[in-house]
């Protein structure tokens, strides 16, 4: 950190910060790396990469409403931000609008098929709806490499 924090006292960096962040948030330091992301963007504005690490911290403490401005902001820069879409479906559905949540996962998925993430989280969702429809998503999540998804698959195996 140190070494980030000299680069930093010279030169304002959006990359040097997000290299920051990116250490913050793998010590857990969420805030610290909040902060970094937010510098990151005072210095890049229309970088989505970044508004979209700045969001899945939110979601980590559970701020999904900055999370949802963050996904929204990302969109607008790139439309076809494939985790922008990701991140906003797993923030409007912890926000209570499941079906919502869906339609953007789907979007992502839409943009990246190879997206695994994006066909587990769907698969939780529909997996409140109906398990059924939630099944293939599963399968299609563990056969892409999503771990989680081949137990939670096996679950729902018999069900028709």
């Amino acid at each position: 950190m140190k070494h980030y924090s000299k680069i930093l006292n010279a030169e304002k960096s959006s990359k040097i910060f997000r290299e920051r962040a990116d250490c913050y948030a793998a010590l857990n330091k969420i805030d610290n790396a909040i902060n970094d992301y937010t510098s990151a963007i005072s210095i890049e504005l229309d970088n989505p990469v970044y508004y979209c690490e700045r969001a899945e911290l939110y979601i980590k403490k559970s701020n999904y409403k900055a999370a949802l401005e963050d996904c929204n902001d990302a969109l607008e820069i790139n439309s076809n931000c494939s985790i922008a879409f990701l991140l906003k479906g797993i923030s409007l559905a912890e926000l209570g609008d499941i079906y919502s949540g869906i339609n953007n996962i789907s979007s992502c998925i839409n943009i990246n098929k190879w997206c695994a993430r994006a066909y587990y989280h769907r698969a939780v969702l529909k997996e409140q709806i109906s398990k059924k429809d939630a099944k293939l998503d599963y399968w299609q999540a563990a056969h892409i490499g999503y771990s989680d998804a081949l137990q939670r698959y096996r679950k729902l195996e018999n069900i028709k």
